[in-house]
C-alpha cells in the first residue's frame, strides 16, 4: 500500500484501536513507498477486440463452464405455458423421448471428437448431465420450443465436457469454437440445426455483462493484483533491506511493541522475527499473509523448507479469510496455534483489504494483546 491509501488505513486502525480499548499507541512504517515497486501497468495486455456477438458467446461459455446446467434449470420452470390436454405429448417431449434420450454418437461426431482429442470426455459429460434428471424436466416444460431446449441441452453437455477436461491430469483445454462445433453436430444429428438459434435477448444479456462488468473487472483485477505480486517478487531480491527498515522503526519505539502487519508486510515481519526478534516485541499479528505459502514453497529467506519455528519464537496471531486469495493458514504448516479465521463475505480483491473493517478482527487482536503469555 502506498501514500494516501496507507494513511487512510492507518487512521482506520487508530480509530478501531480506540473503539476496542487496545492498550497501545499506533505507529506506522511506510516501507512500500521507499522500497516497493513502481508499477505503471505497461505490461498488462489490452482486452481482446471482439464483435458484440463474439463477446457475448465467449462470456456465455465462460458462465456455462461455471454452471453447465444453468440454462436447463431455467427451462425446468416454464412461465405462462398453455395447459396441455391429458395424455398430450408436446414437440419438445417427443424430441427428448423419441430421439435425443436414445442418441448414440455417429461416425461424424466421433470423427470430430477424435480429431480434437476430446472423445474421452463426451460420454462422461453426457451421463453427468442426464443423471441430474434436468434434461427430461426441461424438455417436458419447453412446449413448442423444442429447438431451443435442444440447444440448451447440447451446450450443457459440452460445457460439462469443458469442465471435466479442465480437471483432468494433465488438463485439456476445449476452446469455445470447438465446443460450438460439437453443439452444431449434435443439433444436426437431432435435425434441429436450422431452428436452434441463440436468441437476440440472450446475446444482449451476455454482451451487456461483458461490456459493463467483466471487462472492467478483469482490467481492474490485473492492476490491483500486479503491484502486490510485484512487491512479493521484489522482496525476494531486497528482503533484507525491507526487514532492516522495519527493525529500525521498531527499535525507535519505547516500551513493549506488538507488530501489526498485512500481506507482504506480514512476510517481512515474520522473517524478521525468525532472524532476530527485537527484545521488546511481545507479539506478532499478521493479516492476509503469504508467509505459510512461501514456507511450503521453500521460498522464505530465513527458514528452510520444512523447518519448524525457532525456539522462543514470538507469540503470533495469524488472521486469514477464506474469501481472500492472498491469505493462508499457518497452523498446518508451522505446527502452531497462531490462526484465527475471519469472514468478510466480500469478493477476493476486496477481501484482502477488509481485515481492518471487521469487528471480529479487532476482537481477536484485543484478546491476543491482553491475554497472559
Amino acid at each position: 500500500m502506498r501514500g494516501p491509501g496507507y494513511e487512510s488505513t492507518l487512521d482506520q486502525i487508530r480509530a478501531k484501536a480506540k473503539q476496542f480499548d487496545l492498550p497501545c499507541e499506533v505507529s506506522g512504517c511506510l516501507w512500500g513507498d521507499v522500497l516497493g515497486i513502481d508499477f505503471a501497468g505497461l505490461s498488462i495486455p489490452e482486452m481482446p477486440q471482439r464483435t458484440a456477438d463474439e463477446e457475448a458467446r465467449a462470456n456465455r461459455w465462460e458462465y456455462l463452464q461455471i454452471d453447465p446446467l444453468f440454462d436447463l434449470k431455467l427451462w425446468c420452470t416454464p412461465v405462462g405455458a398453455s395447459p396441455k390436454k391429458l395424455g398430450e405429448t408436446t414437440p419438445s417431449q417427443f424430441l427428448w423421448t423419441g430421439r435425443i434420450s436414445k442418441y448414440e454418437p455417429g461416425i461424424e461426431l466421433n470423427a470430430l471428437l477424435d480429431r480434437e482429442e476430446v472423445n474421452p470426455f463426451f460420454t462422461g459429460a453426457w451421463n453427468t448431465v442426464v443423471a441430474t434428471k434436468l434434461p427430461e424436466k426441461a424438455f417436458a416444460g419447453a412446449g413448442q420450443e423444442d429447438a431451443s431446449v435442444a440447444r440448451a441441452f447440447a451446450e450443457a453437455v459440452v460445457a460439462q465436457m469443458m469442465h471435466d477436461a479442465s480437471q483432468a491430469a494433465p488438463p485439456v483445454a476445449i476452446p469455445p469454437h470447438i465446443g460450438e462445433k460439437i453443439v452444431d453436430r449434435l443439433l444436426f444429428d437431432w435435425k434441429q440445426v436450422s431452428k436452434a438459434i441463440l436468441k437476440d435477448l440472450l446475446l444482449k444479456v451476455f454482451g451487456g455483462v461483458a461490456k459493463t462488468v467483466l471487462r472492467p473487472m478483469r482490467a481492474g483485477a490485473s492492476r490491483a493484483v500486479a503491484p502486490a505480486i510485484g512487491d512479493i517478487l521484489r522482496y525476494q531480491a531486497i528482503g533484507g533491506q525491507i526487514r532492516e527498515l522495519i527493525r529500525k522503526k521498531i527499535d525507535g519505539i519505547p516500551g513493549d511493541v506488538f507488530v501489526l502487519s498485512h500481506s507482504l508486510g506480514g512476510i517481512a515481519c515474520f522473517e524478521m522475527m525468525v532472524e532476530s526478534r527485537p527484545a521488546h516485541v511481545k507479539g506478532l499479528i499478521t493479516a492476509g499473509s503469504q508467509a505459510p505459502l512461501l514456507h511450503e514453497f521453500g521460498a522464505l529467506q530465513t527458514l528452510k523448507e520444512g523447518a519448524r519455528l525457532p525456539d522462543g519464537f514470538v507469540r503470533w496471531l495469524n488472521l486469514y479469510d477464506e474469501n481472500d486469495l492472498l491469505s493462508y493458514r499457518a497452523d498446518r504448516v508451522f505446527q502452531c496455534t497462531a490462526d484465527r479465521r475471519v469472514d468478510c463475505m466480500m469478493p477476493p480483491l476486496e477481501a484482502h483489504s477488509a481485515y481492518w473493517k471487521l469487528d471480529e478482527t479487532w476482537t481477536a487482536i484485543r484478546d491476543f494483546m491482553t491475554s497472559t503469555p
